[in-house]
């Protein structure tokens, strides 16, 4: 690749963006050079001045380089604006292809909170749980939005058991129990939960990830359980689907299981 005139770094910015969700905590100035096809002179300045904007943190002594804690912060921002309006597209998507309510749900804390939904034209209108929040231990979420945590981390941010009761019949009575769940959810990449976040009410879930391959929320299809355990095949198709392609959206890429 040819060098260019200009001296705009956003092929520069591009490359370390790129690096950070590789996992490449800093990228020296020779790899810059051969990433964007630029003189390592040309691309020292550019460099200094993304340094001087705040845009690009210089480490260890100016031997690698890494977008600044500014701009990763404007950029989760962004993320989280296009999370609210591209997650209610792909719920009506979602709701009209599964003809079950469709919710993207993230983590608050110790607690999930539904930011999008879409129910369909049944003729029975079920309760909005948009802007509402359960305990992230009872939703049907709950699994999904906790996989990016680990045991340790769960347990501390639980506390005490016995978990907060409920309807669900073959919901968890321990966090324990819970983690077993979170650990499956894990390994397939999806989740699906049987009259367990409420009686008779059965959800498949999947992850929603951010451009730093972060966990930004879940994709969850709810409705009687006689219909979706007959279907869950399908709506485990449609439900990670829909969570890939948000996440490609939001510039991160689909979530894989270990298991796969």
């Amino acid at each position: 690749m040819a060098d260019t005139d200009s001296s705009s770094g956003e092929d520069v910015l591009a490359a370390l963006g790129a690096a950070r969700i590789n996992g490449v905590p800093g990228v020296t100035i020779k790899h810059l050079s051969q990433a964007t096809g630029r003189d390592r002179k040309l691309v020292t300045r550019i460099l200094e001045d993304l340094v001087n904007l705040h845009l690009v943190e210089a480490h260890k002594g100016h031997r690698t380089f890494a977008l600044s804690w500014d701009l990763r912060t404007l950029a989760a921002q962004v993320v989280d604006r296009r999370l609210g309006v591209l997650g209610q597209e792909t719920v009506d998507r979602l709701s009209k292809q599964t003809r079950e309510s469709a919710y993207l749900v993230v983590r608050q804390g110790t607690h999930s909170m539904t930011i999008a939904e879409a129910m369909p034209d049944l003729g029975v209108r079920a309760a909005s749980w948009l802007g509402r929040s359960r305990p992230i231990s009872r939703g049907d979420a709950g699994p999904i939005l906790l996989m990016d945590l680990s045991t340790l981390q769960i347990r501390e941010l639980l506390g005490a058991e016995p978990l907060p009761p409920v309807t669900g019949r073959k919901a968890p009575r321990t966090v324990a129990g819970l983690i077993r769940l979170v650990d499956q959810a894990r390994r397939q990449g999806w989740c699906v939960l049987t009259d367990q976040a409420e009686a008779n009410v059965s959800s498949v879930s999947a992850p929603v990830m951010g451009f730093e391959r972060d966990l930004r929320g879940a994709l969850v299809v709810v409705g009687p359980s006689p219909r979706i355990t007959q279907r869950v095949d399908e709506l485990r198709r449609l439900v990670v689907d829909a969570a890939g392609f948000l996440s490609k959206s939001l510039g991160g890429q689909p979530f894989i299981g270990s298991a796969s």
